[in-house]
């Protein structure tokens, strides 16, 4: 048997919410077969799974659609050979979430095709399209042609201290394409009695993930109102730089990091009632004789700088001769009794 073939006329696009996506599906037969009927269903849920020790999956409808593209009305339930295509469209709801795979969850679209087949399993094929969310906003606030910087005193022991170290951590960004370059600036000023021997930079996803879904998504993870037990945050860690530096007690050293966005990180940051997605760095020092690393957190945003782009808009402008330019133009006639 022929398989159906699922086709989308943007086959590399990822849609933005309240896009329209169309396509077709395409199933060519060397003979009749044997079928009721053929539906076309596109749909999109999220899911989450893992939250409590003995849980069973939670899952939210983003939208589902279906399309009866053929139907035996003969009584001979046959589908004739030859090609057969079979076109579907629909848009995309305005509060779609992007597409993502997390340790906890994911948001997946698909759009797939079922032959109802008499005496036999439904034939079924699917395939999935990729979402994404304009991220226009978000690199208008946090790419602004200046630095960010952030500071964090660090004591040079755990227990015992011979001093404070003082970190200036600068980033001339915190919005970001999935493989782009940034340095990251470190300014240490130690005034203990203490060296410090490293720098460092992580990039994390972090993923907060509820066992039941939300009216509202939480604000951040430390927000969340519902109980321990139905929620769960899960870090990955997708790259980390190091750097081995010598900064002697009583100076001042500034190191330029170069650091890659993973290209991995494609997802741009999402909030839902179900779960939440967000990136951050976490960057710091380490100093000599202390066993922990001590450092700060910086957020960060991912996506692409895509934008809807307004369609102009159709002015119907009524030509005018001249002779109608200088009437309207010239002053009224005098009135005469």
């Amino acid at each position: 048997m022929a398989e159906p073939i699922i086709t989308f006329d943007e086959p590399d696009k990822k849609f933005l919410p309240g896009d329209k996506v169309t396509g077709k599906v395409t199933l060519e037969l060397a003979k009749p077969m044997k079928a009721r009927s053929v539906q076309i269903y596109w749909m999109g849920f999220s899911r989450t799974w893992g939250v409590k020790f003995i849980s069973y999956p939670n899952s939210k409808t983003i939208f589902y659609g279906t399309e009866m593209v053929w139907v035996a009305k003969d009584g001979k339930n046959e589908l004739p050979a030859g090609k057969h295509e079979y076109p579907f469209s629909f848009t995309l709801p305005l509060d779609s979430p992007p597409t993502f795979v997390g340790l906890n969850g994911r948001n997946e679209y698909t759009v797939e095709v079922v032959i109802d087949r008499p005496w036999r399993l439904k034939k079924i094929v699917d395939k999935e399209f990729c979402v994404t969310k304009d991220m226009k906003h978000e690199f208008d606030i946090w790419e602004t042609g200046y630095d960010w910087e952030f500071t964090r005193k660090i004591d040079s022991g755990l227990i015992f201290s011979s001093g404070p170290i003082t970190l200036d951590v600068a980033i001339p960004k915190l919005a970001f394409e999935p493989g782009e370059k940034v340095n990251i600036e470190f300014k240490i000023t130690n005034h203990s009695g203490s060296a410090v021997r490293q720098i460092f930079a992580e990039f994390n996803e972090h993923g907060h993930y509820h066992h039941r879904c939300q009216l509202t998504p939480c604000k951040d993870r430390f927000s969340c109102p519902l109980s321990i037990e139905e929620f769960k945050n899960a870090r990955k860690e997708m790259a980390s730089e190091k750097r081995k530096v010598y900064v002697a007690p009583h100076s001042e050293s500034t190191f330029i990091m170069p650091f890659v966005i993973p290209p991995e990180a494609k997802t741009p940051n999402f909030k839902t009632g179900l779960m939440s997605m967000d990136y951050f760095f976490y960057v710091g020092i380490r100093v000599e004789n202390k066993i922990l690393v001590d450092g700060l957190v910086l957020g960060a945003y991912i996506g692409d700088r895509v934008a809807k782009k307004e369609e102009p808009s159709e002015v119907v402008r009524e030509e005018k001769s001249k002779e109608q330019e200088v009437s309207e133009t010239s002053a009224p006639p005098a009135y005469t009794p």
